[in-house]
């Protein structure tokens, strides 16, 4: 078991780990759980994981996608409108239970950034919600993929698209 500031290290490291992750694209969530739970292992095997983690796949009551000691990693590849948040939200709100720490790993391409927005909001009211998270609980939202979240094409209030030129900034020395 692991505790305190060790977890909390872990779930750093694996945060930077997996931002790190550049998986091919895969047509189901299944197939990115296993090519995510190959890379820890490979990670675990060069070093970069201590060797007396566990790494396993659906894990604990709540049905983790991945589980590195107590750290729960859950992935989602369809967010987009407000029935799979919400669905996606309610998985959360159940490892929250169970786990103090919790990565979403949001894969696959082209998903809306309004609707990834919506729903780190939600998790982050869940950090509000202390009778409910006891306090120390984490949550962190993880986009991979090469096209993480893709902002909707909108137009401003007089339907001008405009854009600023790049500045050359001059070297201060």
């Amino acid at each position: 078991m692991v505790f305190g500031d060790d977890l909390n290290q872990l779930f750093k490291g694996l945060i930077g780990m997996i931002e790190e992750w550049k998986p091919d694209t895969y047509s189901d969530e299944g197939q990115y759980k296993q090519a995510l739970y190959l890379y820890l292992k490979d990670l675990q095997e060069r070093g970069r994981i201590k060797k007396e983690r566990t790494i396993r796949t659906e894990a604990g009551e709540s049905r983790a996608d991945l589980r590195v000691s107590n750290v729960a990693i859950e992935l989602k590849k369809k967010i987009d409108n407000k029935s799979e948040r919400d669905r996606a939200e309610g998985q959360i709100k159940n490892m929250l239970k169970e786990f103090d720490y919790v990565i979403v790993v949001i894969v696959g391409e082209n998903h809306n950034k309004e609707a990834i927005d919506i729903f780190k909001h939600h998790l982050n009211d869940f950090k509000k919600e202390d009778d409910f998270l006891g306090g120390g609980k984490k949550i962190e939202v993880i986009e991979v993929g090469k096209n993480k979240g893709k902002k909707r094409k909108s137009s401003n209030l007089f339907g001008l698209d405009i854009q600023m030129p790049e500045i050359e900034m001059p070297d201060i020395q």
